[in-house]
């Protein structure tokens, strides 16, 4: 990617199935500098991605902050960050 790599403000990010998709984990942070919680299932081709064995990122940095700050209400997340 270039320098014009368009910037989404997504924070929930779940990639399944995507076995001819090619990336690796600092071109997807650049695309989405404001993630929280990814989910990659399946997913071959992504590489150097630091999830946990079920396919799961969280944003550490962010575990101290109540979710309602960051815009987000989602249960299945915040179970995950206990």
């Amino acid at each position: 990617m270039d320098e014009k790599t368009v910037k989404w403000d997504v924070k929930i990010l779940c990639l399944k199935f995507l076995s001819e998709l090619r990336m690796d984990w600092t071109e997807l942070q650049k695309s989405f500098p404001k993630l929280i919680y990814l989910e990659k299932i399946k997913c071959p081709k992504l590489t150097f991605f630091p999830c946990d064995k079920g396919g799961v990122w969280i944003n550490k940095s962010l575990e101290d902050k109540d979710l309602t700050d960051l815009g987000l209400a989602w249960s299945l997340l915040w179970r995950r960050m206990d």
